[in-house]
């Protein structure tokens, strides 16, 4: 059953306006005053935003095989991944924090109002209201779990099955600190690492130790903790965390810090000032600053592959493909394997994340959308 009213559903690609279209030119205008062909050699297609007045610069994007998401402040609308035509859009659901499930449900995991649909059509499979106040910190999925945290630090799981809700703890019970924050998330196995930092101060410029806590999902029992000491500048923002193996990537706004992820022994420290979140591939973490340098270092022991300087802004979002480093530093660009000179793949203003699922790369401003060929 498809939906009117408060779902609009879109059948072919003319109702999104394509871009793409062979011999055309865009009508979107590069901030150098260039014109640049409609689909760029490195996209599969660029279509326009079907995002309506009132969302955010920032989206939040997922994809699947069948589906590419786009949550936004107000709008959530999944496009077909084969030539960016809109399935569908509603803006009566929570639209932030969007997660697919089983390739058929996708929920969106935040304090405050979430929801879950199906990803077929957009019909409502439950609605709740989640312990905390409304934030965007990045949640996890573990299991049948979603676990998702709001501004006051309340940790919460959803069921995203059924949209049963659970308190699991505060800063006080999780992180055994009561002037911790609580910033992020990972999964190893069947637990959940709940990680946050002391802010012993009222300033915000002061902070303490990062704490981890292992934490059992479905109780909220702590397993155990270990802490991370920090340099001055090593302030937890609202990166996630990343596993790798043995190592946990704690991305802050002073580098990346490589912990043993049971232990908390320093493997090794990096001092780029992180935008935007890390990126792992193939045995590597690759870094984007805030004043336009593309650092690669190996997972393991933290030596320096290669850097950078693209002469762009500070970097948003990056992935890296065998086609070259894509990243988002106002416009999108690529860094080619072989080269020190980052090429604009699409002009504008306003790109800011990505998400990747198999051989094709996702990115978005406020008015386009573009799926680039990523292997």
């Amino acid at each position: 059953m498809m939906y009117s009213g408060t779902i609009a559903a879109c059948a072919t690609p003319l109702s999104v306006l394509m871009i793409a279209v062979m011999g055309c030119q865009s009508t979107h205008e590069p901030t150098d005053g260039s014109r640049l062909p409609s689909v760029p050699p490195e996209a599969r297609w660029v279509v326009r935003s079907a995002l309506g007045p009132g969302n955010s610069f920032i989206q939040d994007l997922t994809a699947s095989s069948t589906s590419y998401v786009v949550g936004g402040a107000i709008d959530l609308i999944v496009y077909d991944p084969v030539d960016g035509s809109v399935r569908w859009k509603r803006s009566d659901v929570a639209a932030r924090r969007p997660n697919i499930v089983d390739d058929s449900l996708l929920v969106m995991l935040i304090a405050g109002q979430s929801a879950g649909v199906r990803l077929r059509d957009g019909s409502v499979v439950w609605r709740a209201t989640v312990a905390g106040a409304a934030s965007s910190y990045q949640p996890v999925v573990i299991g049948r779990l979603g676990i998702v945290t709001g501004f006051d630090g309340e940790v919460s799981s959803i069921d995203v099955y059924t949209g049963v809700t659970r308190l699991l703890g505060a800063p006080t019970t999780l992180l055994g600190d009561a002037v911790a924050r609580i910033t992020g998330f990972a999964v190893t196995g069947d637990t959940l690492l709940v990680i946050g930092q002391v802010q012993p101060g009222a300033l915000a410029t002061e902070f303490g130790p990062i704490i981890v806590a292992m934490v059992d999902p479905g109780s909220g029992v702590v397993r155990r903790r270990f802490s991370v000491p920090i340099r001055p500048r090593d302030q937890l923002g609202n990166f996630r965390p990343i596993i790798h193996e043995q190592t946990l990537l704690l991305p802050t706004l002073g580098g990346v810090i490589a912990v043993d992820r049971t232990t908390g022994a320093l493997q090794w420290r990096d001092s780029s000032s992180s935008v935007g979140d890390p990126v792992v591939r193939d045995g590597r973490i690759y870094i984007g600053d805030g004043i336009g340098v593309i650092v690669e270092r190996d997972i393991v022991t933290g030596a320096l592959v290669r850097m950078v300087r693209t002469n762009t802004a500070a970097i948003g979002a990056l992935y890296p493909c065998r086609e070259g480093i894509f990243f988002n530093s106002g416009s999108l660009w690529r860094l080619p394997r072989d080269s020190d000179r980052a090429f604009r793949v699409y002009g504008g203003e306003g790109f800011a994340d990505m998400v990747r699922n198999g051989s094709t790369l996702y990115s978005n401003a406020v008015d386009v959308e573009v799926a680039l060929r990523c292997t």
